[in-house]
């Protein structure tokens, strides 16, 4: 297996996934993947079953790291992070 070296070739991998498979389950852990690299996978989520968000405790951040407190996502909205 390829080793994965950014966030192009993270997006790429996860889009290859979701073309072929159905049913997907998506988990997002804050810090790794934003909701702003996951909007470019908009164009696969015809598959995608169910999303999770894990929002890990503060305490595990480093500090003075930037994190988002809420999330809203709205039927009209594709992904919106307040």
């Amino acid at each position: 297996m390829n080793a994965i070296n950014s966030n192009e070739q993270m997006i790429q991998k996860i889009n290859e996934v979701l073309q072929n498979k159905r049913e997907a389950v998506v988990n997002i852990v804050n810090d790794k993947l934003t909701l702003s690299v996951f909007s470019l996978l908009e164009n696969n989520l015809h598959n995608v079953k169910e999303i999770n968000f894990v929002i890990r405790d503060v305490k595990f951040l480093p500090h003075q790291s930037e994190i988002a407190h809420e999330f809203e996502i709205n039927p009209t909205d594709v992904l919106f992070s307040a």
